[in-house]
């Protein structure tokens, strides 16, 4: 069973760091970042699924939610990548490098559609019932593609708080089971010098209420769990159905690696890890990423895409192909078939 509590220090954390990221004016978030993904296939249309994507599949997590994911087949035997989408988004947007990866049997890839999110279901922003939930579903589904494909290294990617979900695994008991990590703008926990305020108008919070839930939820009282904390910009919505309109305490907890914190052990130098984002990131000063990734990953290969914004970064060509060429010569660490690692961050 999972252990549902977080301590008061980390709650208490979340209410500081919220008071503080709340304190500069509300910026507003073009749709321009949305239209050059949309417009470079980056995130395929709902009515052009069927014939472009691979079918979805669902996997059953051990509380039996039945997740979403993609398979992109490929002939390789040595490499599996497993794509994490980031806040408010969807699998799908991950499709311009699946697809890259896959048609070039560099490896096989899987996308995933996060709780709520997706063709996952729930009420959308809405589906996870406590706090460690979403690193606990990828560690499951790291094992499951494991076993799936015995004998292949396994590479985690993750995008924007998929990231964050991604940097939340490597300090969990499973980082002994990931061969490297791909990281795409990403965020780096609540409080990292590299978030801009409200993430450059991506997400408007309900601070007084995270604030209160924070502190009921250290008091024990997590029935209140389920409320709405944090709403995304309705211009992604307005472009396309599938983001996700609001998050609940619950997901807010979930999707990322918490707090942003230095001194937690860095991913070690054995373990390959690249860093990519674009100049122009609405969410996240990249510029600052260098020096985050001195702490996180001192071995990083950090890198700058060009003037790019924070989503058509993932249809990018120059991107696909940094991805292929830090993957292809790579090594491959082989590992054995493990029981589900109960994978916690707090």
């Amino acid at each position: 069973m999972r252990d549902t509590q977080l301590s008061w220090r980390t709650l208490f954390g979340y209410a500081r760091a919220v008071s503080a990221f709340s304190k500069s004016v509300h910026s507003d978030l073009t749709r321009a970042s949305f239209e050059r993904l949309a417009s470079a296939g980056g995130a395929v249309t709902p009515d052009a699924m069927q014939a472009v994507l691979p079918p979805h599949e669902a996997f059953a997590t051990s509380d039996n939610y039945p997740m979403a994911y993609r398979h992109y087949a490929s002939r390789s035997t040595r490499r599996v990548v497993i794509l994490v989408h980031g806040a408010g988004c969807f699998g799908d947007q991950m499709n311009a490098l699946a697809q890259h990866l896959s048609l070039r049997d560099i490896a096989d890839v899987y996308t995933l559609d996060m709780r709520g999110h997706g063709l996952s279901p729930g009420v959308p922003g809405h589906a996870v019932d406590e706090p460690r939930q979403m690193v606990s579903d990828i560690a499951e589904f790291v094992t499951f593609a494991a076993r799936r494909h015995r004998g292949s290294a396994i590479v985690l990617g993750g995008h924007s708080a998929g990231g964050g979900l991604i940097l939340a695994i490597s300090r969990s008991p499973l980082h002994r089971r990931v061969s490297a990590y791909l990281f795409l703008a990403p965020f780096l926990g609540l409080g990292s010098p590299v978030n801009r305020p409200y993430f450059g108008g991506w997400v408007r919070l309900r601070g007084v209420r995270l604030r209160l839930l924070s502190l009921l939820s250290a008091l024990g009282m997590t029935q209140f769990n389920g409320n709405t904390v944090v709403e995304f910009a309705p211009a992604a919505r307005a472009l396309d159905e599938r983001y996700i309109a609001s998050w609940s305490f619950n997901t807010t907890l979930a999707f990322g690696p918490g707090l942003w914190v230095t001194n937690k052990e860095p991913i070690g130098p054995d373990i390959p890890v690249l860093v990519l984002s674009g100049d122009n990131d609405e969410c996240f000063d990249a510029s600052l990423y260098p020096a985050a990734f001195k702490i996180v990953a001192p071995h990083a290969e950090v890198r700058s895409m060009g003037s790019l914004g924070h989503w058509d970064l993932l249809a990018d060509p120059a991107m696909l192909d940094a991805v292929e060429r830090w993957l292809a010569p790579q090594g491959v660490k082989r590992t054995g078939v493990a029981e589900i690692v109960k994978a916690s961050t707090y």
